[in-house]
């Protein structure tokens, strides 16, 4: 996904089912490892919900950042299935204007 620094960005999990009915957990994270941005990572709000956000940061130059969806169900034994995200932050001045919907996970 690419997007202009400072815009807001939407996660949605909320088409996830778990094959067996049980209630599941969600988790939203920034993983900084692979990531080229180096300044402060942005706190996803409601990082424990169905869905979440973020604010993608104030930047000069291109870089990346990564968020991981982690859904763990409430099976014994609980079992946790993983999906990535990877989030292209560009200048506003660098990029042409053009609207975004969010990230969307199933």
């Amino acid at each position: 996904m690419r997007l202009t620094s400072s815009t807001r960005v939407t996660l949605d999990a909320s088409q996830t089912s778990d094959p067996d009915g049980d209630e599941s957990q969600f988790a939203w994270i920034v993983y900084p490892e692979p990531s080229n941005y180096t300044g402060a990572l942005p706190t996803i709000e409601n990082e424990g919900q169905v869905a979440a956000s973020f604010v993608a940061p104030n930047l000069d130059e291109a870089a990346n950042l990564h968020v991981i969806l982690a859904v763990t169900d409430a099976g014994q034994p609980p079992l946790t299935r993983y999906a990535r995200l990877v989030v292209t932050c560009v200048s506003v001045s660098k990029v042409s204007t053009r609207s975004h919907q969010g990230a969307a996970f199933r």
